[in-house]
């Protein structure tokens, strides 16, 4: 996912951790921006509107998944309950 003025990119890596890169970047960035701890993470977003990030866990991959919703310093906003295996997220 990309932010808004499309400078950074948020991605998830090991499924456990979202990192952000800035698109210049000419190494990788090795630090996370936020650790999913007891989940595996499946997707990933951004809402350019409201500037955050959208952390989709698919559970089972079988039952109601999670989406859990951070702002752009990795610190949890929201968390809710989402249909079978979040995958793609729709912002208005």
């Amino acid at each position: 996912a990309k932010n808004a003025d499309g400078t950074k990119l948020y991605y998830l890596m090991n499924s456990s951790d979202v990192k952000s890169q800035d698109v210049d970047a000419s190494t990788l960035n090795t630090s996370s921006l936020y650790n999913t701890g007891t989940f595996s993470a499946y997707s990933v977003g951004f809402d350019i509107n409201e500037n955050r990030i959208y952390v989709g866990d698919a559970a089972d991959f079988s039952s109601a998944g999670t989406v859990t919703v951070l702002d752009e310093t990795g610190t949890v906003v929201n968390s809710y309950s989402s249909g079978t295996n979040p995958g793609e997220f729709v912002t208005r």
